[in-house]
């Protein structure tokens, strides 16, 4: 039986809007090729909010992982980092990450 899919779900803001173009390009080119190069993060695609609301964030990233088992070595990858095992990713301008999710697929 093929494991189920999990997705990663990352909602940020960027404090100060004049920060949101440099903070797109580092997301874009330099913070997802560095996640989806750890073993087990499969993809990753970005979005902007529609509609924007308070409470909600105006950007989002959805990283696809290899079942359960691909994000936990995700979540050990940054365990690592935290302890210094490994490089931290690179520094990008200042953001917030209002909320990280991870959610597995129940239906088609």
């Amino acid at each position: 039986m093929a494991k189920p899919p999990v997705v990663f779900l990352v909602g940020t803001i960027v404090p100060d809007p004049a920060d949101e173009a440099a903070f797109n390009e580092w997301y874009n080119k330099t913070h997802i090729p560095e996640v989806t190069s750890i073993p087990g993060v499969m993809s990753a695609n970005r979005y902007e909010i529609v509609e924007p609301e308070e409470g909600y964030p105006k950007f989002l990233a959805i990283y696809d992982m290899d079942g359960e088992e691909g994000f936990q070595n995700f979540i050990d990858h940054t365990k690592k980092q935290r302890s210094g095992e490994v490089p931290k990713f690179t520094p990008g301008p200042a953001f917030k990450a209002t909320w990280r999710k991870a959610y597995r697929r129940i239906g088609p």
